[in-house]
């Protein structure tokens, strides 16, 4: 994950952040979220992994819709995917590096 991180561009931090600072959040799973208390106290995003994957593919940074700490995700813990997942909510202004786009895919 490190790697995916700094080859899309971003900065992998090796320590869990006390701080908030813009266009910083955490990637975690459900199973370490209570190793992230420092970083939800200081109102960092925490977001799972699809949230870097998604957004590599994507080319679109939307940690709203991949956060770990909303109690839809807690909800939705352990349950089986069911179908295609909903449009993505507007993108956050404080992670948005990159533009939304709607252009049609190449095959």
């Amino acid at each position: 994950m490190k790697d995916i991180i700094q080859c899309s561009g971003a900065t992998f931090l090796s320590k869990m952040p006390h701080e908030y600072k813009e266009k910083r959040l955490v990637v975690s799973c459900p199973a370490d979220l209570a190793k992230c208390k420092p970083a939800l106290s200081a109102s960092l995003p925490v977001t799972n992994a699809e949230f870097v994957l998604t957004g590599i593919l994507q080319q679109l940074a939307n940690p709203d819709a991949f956060r770990l700490e909303g109690t839809a995700i807690h909800e939705e813990v352990g349950k089986p995917r069911a179908g295609k997942r909903p449009p993505p909510a507007a993108t956050s202004s404080t992670c948005s590096t990159m533009p939304t786009t709607t252009t049609k895919r190449r095959r």
